[in-house]
C-alpha cells in the first residue's frame, strides 16, 4: 500500500508459476519503476524478462481490497 501516491494505483499480482521470492522481486521491481517513472504501464501492456515471467497489466478495481484502483498483473496461470 502507498504506491498510489506515486503511480495513481496500487499493484496487485496474480500468479501460480513463480516462486514467492521471484514474485516479490517482480513486484518490487515494478514498484520502483513506477515510483521513478509514474504510471507508464498502460492498460493492456505486457512486461517481463522472458516468456516464463511475462505478465499482462490491466487497470481495474480490486476484487480483494474493496474496489481499490489497482494495476492488476497476471501471467494467465491463475
Amino acid at each position: 500500500m502507498g504506491l498510489s501516491a506515486f503511480a495513481e494505483r496500487e499493484i496487485e499480482f496474480e500468479t501460480h508459476k513463480l516462486t514467492l521470492p521471484t514474485l516479490i522481486k517482480k513486484v518490487d521491481g515494478l514498484a520502483v519503476y513506477l515510483v521513478e517513472h509514474g504510471l507508464v504501464v498502460k492498460d493492456g501492456d505486457t512486461f517481463g524478462r522472458d516468456s516464463r515471467e511475462r505478465f499482462s497489466a490491466r487497470y481495474k478495481d480490486s476484487d480483494r481490497f474493496e474496489g481499490l484502483p489497482v494495476l492488476f498483473c497476471t501471467d494467465g496461470s491463475s
